[in-house]
C-alpha cells in the first residue's frame, strides 16, 4: 500500500491535529497512510493555507508541552538521580515551548524599564537554569517531607 500523494483538507487537518497534540511531524509522516515528510514540506511551500495550519498547530503544541512541565514536575522522585532527570526533562520542555511559541513562553528581558519584565540588573548573576534549580529544590523538599511523613506514620 503506497502513501497518498494528493492533498486533501481532511488529511491536512489530521496532520495538524496530531502535531497540536504533541507529536512530531517526523513521527506523523512515518505512518504508512500519511504522506512523506518531503510531500508535507512541498505542500507547505505550495499551499499557504496548509503552512498556516501547521504553524497554528505548533503554537497549540507549545501549550501541550508547557502543560507537560507541570506533569513532570509533579512526579515523585526517589533519589537525586531521578531529580536530575526530572530537571532535564523540565528544561527540555521549556526550551521547546519557548522555540515553538516565543511570544508566550520565551524569557523576556526589558531594556528601558518596562514594569512587567525584569531589568537586566535583576538578571545579572542568574543563569537560565535558575527556574529549573528552583523546581528541583521544591521537588527535593517535597520528597523529603513525604519521607518524613512516611517514617512518622510507620513509627505510630
Amino acid at each position: 500500500m503506497g502513501r497518498p500523494s494528493t492533498y486533501s483538507e481532511k488529511l491536512a487537518v489530521q496532520i495538524a491535529e496530531r502535531i497540536a497534540l504533541g507529536e512530531s511531524l517526523k513521527k506523523v509522516t512515518a505512518d504508512p497512510w500519511m504522506p512523506s515528510l518531503r510531500t508535507v514540506f512541498t505542500w507547505c511551500m505550495d499551499r499557504p493555507e496548509f503552512d498556516r495550519l501547521l504553524a497554528h498547530a505548533r503554537l497549540c503544541k507549545a501549550d501541550v508541552i508547557f502543560d507537560q512541565v507541570l506533569d513532570v514536575a509533579d512526579e515523585p522522585v526517589a533519589d537525586a538521580t531521578q531529580a536530575a532527570r526530572q530537571k532535564t526533562r523540565v528544561h527540555a520542555r521549556m526550551w521547546v515551548a519557548a522555540r515553538l511559541n516565543p511570544a508566550k513562553y520565551a524569557e523576556r528581558v526589558a531594556v528601558g524599564g518596562a514594569p512587567e519584565f525584569p531589568s537586566l540588573q535583576a538578571l545579572q548573576g542568574k543563569s537560565e537554569w535558575e527556574p529549573i534549580r528552583r523546581i528541583a529544590f521544591a521537588l527535593a523538599q517535597g520528597q523529603r517531607m513525604l519521607l518524613e511523613h512516611q517514617h512518622g506514620a510507620s513509627d505510630e
